[in-house]
């Protein structure tokens, strides 16, 4: 593989925070001139994209992107609820009946379709919560629910990484939201590439399950 490679990864909010640290650790010691540029895409602007090799790679949760690409998990992921230390009615546990009387932030990034699942369970008839706040980037949640009263669904990933820097509760949630995969994805035209796949096998040994 060329030394000086730069790689176009499409990430979302979330893997930006999630896989970039490591991987900039890993490329200083392993591969110091490799760089990558991340892009956020729609998913026909990521369709494109991946047709004509302006974007090497793409991970995340990214279904029915058709038979023209490659698909392999890294990991599954779940879904945890997440409310500041010393709410005043959240304490290690969150019981299905408090949750309509809760007041919840959602994280709508556009075109992520796990994030709309997620809504739908808040909002059925079985749950009925109240959606106090709406926001782009599942980034804000964190501090958000840290200086506030609201609670949130956030990935388990993400809201470990965000425990680390201000005090929130970690909990289990009442009631079932879907899991979904991390995945990585290229498209087949490039398979062959020894460069993608070298970045392939980087993020497998890095994130793989």
């Amino acid at each position: 593989m060329d030394d000086t490679r730069r790689f176009r990864v499409a990430l979302s909010d979330i893997g930006e925070r999630y896989f970039l640290p490591r991987l900039a650790q890993w490329f200083a010691k392993h591969a110091p001139n490799v760089g990558i540029d991340t892009v956020s895409a729609s998913r026909a602007e990521l369709q494109v994209g991946l047709d004509n090799g302006d974007i090497d790679l793409a991970v995340g949760f990214l279904p029915g992107l058709g038979k023209q690409v490659h698909e392999r998990k890294l990991f599954e992921e779940k879904f945890v609820y997440i409310a500041r230390a010393g709410h005043p009615s959240v304490n290690g546990r969150i019981r299905a009946s408090q949750l309509r009387d809760l007041s919840h932030v959602v994280g709508s990034p556009q075109g992520t379709r796990h994030a709309a699942a997620v809504e739908k369970v808040l909002t059925g008839a079985g749950v009925k919560a109240v959606v106090a706040m709406r926001v782009d980037s599942f980034l804000t949640i964190g501090p958000i629910v840290a200086n506030s009263d609201l609670v949130a669904v956030v990935p388990s990933n993400l809201a470990a990484l965000v425990a680390e820097h201000v005090e929130l509760q970690l909990l289990a949630p009442p009631v079932q939201f879907p899991r979904f995969d991390v995945s990585m994805v290229w498209h087949r035209r490039f398979h062959g590439d020894p460069a993608v796949g070298w970045l392939r096998e980087t993020f497998l040994r890095l994130f793989g399950e």
